[in-house]
């Protein structure tokens, strides 16, 4: 049977921990906002998701069935109001070693915003809610990442140093409400699909 990696990203900002079931299994028990799982190795085709309040499945807060081909990797993003999935690794065939990077607009109440990096180079503009950037092949580096308003030189956030390394590829997650109180920024290697999946795994990947 054809393997699928996949993750689960709790990016639901009016909810507590969740207990994500896959296909009547218990995959992660009490996942908090913004953590996310390591990829599980699941069957290609129809695979059923389902998320409860810890402890508590008489009723499901969301269910979903999700479509997912053989040897791609996956995020399953938690939603306040819907499970959103994420194709993973998308890069060119003809690719340079990268790194890679994508920018994730997930902040409801956020303006479009730019993601650039510390010396003021722009690595995206003009993202908006619910948008997922293409892949973008930079520089290996050390660097702060900014998330600027678009059009402005107003900076919502500012990164540690985060080292990007050749022959990877990055997602730059950014959740939350709103970015006057609670805005909320994950940064996360995705997979190729040939490397190694997890089978399973509770807490946060770095």
């Amino acid at each position: 049977m054809t393997a699928v990696g996949v993750r689960i990203l709790h990016a639901s900002t009016d909810m507590g921990e969740f207990d994500v079931y896959v296909n009547d299994a218990l995959c992660t028990k009490g996942l908090p906002f913004t953590a996310i799982t390591q990829y599980m190795r699941l069957p290609a085709g129809d695979n059923w998701i389902e998320v409860y309040r810890v402890g508590d499945q008489s009723r499901a807060i969301h269910r979903r069935m999700i479509s997912v081909r053989g040897n791609k990797c996956y995020t399953v993003c938690l939603q306040p109001k819907k499970i959103f999935v994420v194709e993973d690794s998308l890069l060119p065939k003809n690719r340079s070693s990268g790194p890679y990077l994508r920018f994730i607009h997930f902040l409801i109440k956020g303006p479009n915003m730019d993601l650039v990096n510390i010396s003021g180079s722009c690595f995206f503009s003009n993202n908006s809610y619910m948008s997922v950037s293409p892949y973008r092949a930079v520089l290996p580096q050390n660097t702060n990442f900014s998330l600027r308003v678009s059009g402005t030189r107003k900076i919502l956030f500012h990164s540690p140093i985060y080292r990007l390394e050749p022959n990877h590829a990055y997602s730059v997650y950014v959740m939350g409400t709103s970015p006057d109180f609670d805005l909320h920024v994950l940064i996360v290697p995705d997979r190729e699909s040939h490397l190694h999946i997890q089978t399973k795994h509770t807490g946060k990947e770095g």
